[in-house]
C-alpha cells in the first residue's frame, strides 16, 4: 500500500494503517492505493476528504505544529489568532528552548491579521533566554476580527534535537471591556 496526504505519496509498505501526527488546522485529502504482486498499481485510489478544526476560538495557536529544520537554518513560525472579534489588546508570551533555537525580538514581524491596521502599538521583548513577550494595542474603533497570523517568528536552529514552542499567559481585551 501507499498513501497520500494532500498529494504527497508515501513509500510502498505492507502496513495496513497509518497514524498522522501534527496535523495543522485546515482541509485535507487522504488517498490510499494498493499494488499487486506483479507491481501493477491500483488505478483508482480510495480517497476521503476531511478537515481539522481542533481549536475553538477565541484562542491563540502555534502554526505549524511540526517543523523540521536542519542546523543553522531559519524557519518562520506563526502565532495565529483563532476566531477573535474586536480585540484591541493582545498580550502573550512565547516559550522555546534557547539551547536549540534562537530568536531575535527585532526580527519578529506583524502577521496578515494586523497588516491592514495603520495605527497600533507593537512591542516585542525578550523576558529571559527562551521567553519572549508580545504586546499589541490597537487604538482604533474596530479592533482585530477573524482568524489569521498575528506575528511571524523567524526561529533559527542552533543544533539538532526536538523541542516545542508554547504560548503562555495569553490575554485579550475587547472593545468595551
Amino acid at each position: 500500500y501507499a498513501y497520500s496526504l494532500n498529494g504527497d505519496w508515501s513509500e510502498w509498505s505492507s502496513a495496513t494503517s497509518v497514524t498522522l501526527n501534527y496535523l495543522d488546522e485546515g482541509a485535507y485529502t487522504f488517498s490510499v492505493k494498493g499494488r499487486y504482486a506483479s507491481e501493477v498499481e491500483d488505478e483508482s485510489p480510495a480517497t476521503v476528504n476531511f478537515s481539522v478544526d481542533m481549536v475553538q476560538g477565541p484562542a491563540l495557536r502555534v502554526y505549524t505544529l511540526l517543523t523540521e529544520m536542519s542546523a543553522l537554518s531559519t524557519q518562520n513560525i506563526s502565532i495565529y489568532a483563532e476566531d477573535v472579534e474586536e480585540l484591541v489588546i493582545i498580550r502573550f508570551q512565547v516559550q522555546y528552548d534557547a539551547d536549540l533555537l534562537s530568536l531575535s525580538p527585532q526580527a519578529v514581524t506583524k502577521g496578515e491579521l494586523l497588516s491592514g491596521i495603520a495605527e497600533m502599538v507593537f512591542i516585542v521583548e525578550e523576558i529571559s533566554a527562551g521567553l519572549l513577550e508580545v504586546n499589541i494595542g490597537i487604538p482604533s474603533h474596530s479592533g482585530v476580527t477573524g482568524t489569521g497570523s498575528l506575528v511571524t517568528l523567524p526561529f533559527t536552529s542552533k543544533s539538532t534535537g526536538s523541542t516545542s514552542i508554547e504560548i503562555q499567559n495569553a490575554e485579550f481585551g475587547k472593545l468595551g471591556n
